[in-house]
């Protein structure tokens, strides 16, 4: 997997920086959080934040799309999002492949699925869900069973659901 979205037909790009989440059919990577443990129930691999872990989001650096700590990495990029936030915005996220595996640069980066923002707050391309539906996701995520997360446009989404065998819940 090499965290490219799959789409059916052109479609809108995200690009690094311009606020819109990826469209595309996506996959998971690990949990992270601000506690030491995974809640109970989950499944992800989990890693517990520290002030040190940091996303690098700068197009023109190596680790472009990719975590990293400065305990062992020199921050050498021009721009980076802290994998633990004053907010609770990720106390529990679940990375979402895209772009990260064999980045492409400007595509954007750093797409999680994490606790949303008060209402009216927006994320910076981001999937974001109020903490307990959050949770419950988190908790029903199973690596072994090859969660994906679809997430299109709904011209797109109309033109893939019965290709796709979507649930009709998922298409109103």
């Amino acid at each position: 997997d090499d965290g490219a979205p799959v789409a059916p037909g052109p479609g809108p790009a995200q690009r690094e920086g311009d606020g819109r989440s990826p469209a595309g059919v996506l996959t998971f990577g690990g949990m992270w959080g601000y506690a030491p443990q995974a809640p109970e129930g989950v499944k992800l691999p989990y890693r517990s934040s520290t002030e040190c872990d940091r996303c690098v989001d700068d197009p023109d650096h190596a680790d472009y799309g990719r975590i990293v700590s400065t305990a062992t990495t020199a921050p050498t990029w021009r721009s980076a999002e802290r994998m633990r936030l004053e907010t609770d915005h990720y106390r529990w996220l679940a990375v979402i492949h895209y772009n990260d595996q064999r980045p492409v640069k400007g595509a954007g980066s750093c797409i999680f699925l994490h606790v949303a923002p008060p209402p009216g707050g927006g994320t910076a391309g981001c999937t974001a869900l109020a903490p307990e539906d959050l949770l419950t996701v988190l908790k029903w995520l199973d690596p072994a069973r090859n969660p994906l997360l679809v997430q299109l446009p709904r011209e797109l989404l109309d033109a893939a659901s019965a290709a796709w065998h979507l649930p009709t819940a998922l298409n109103p």
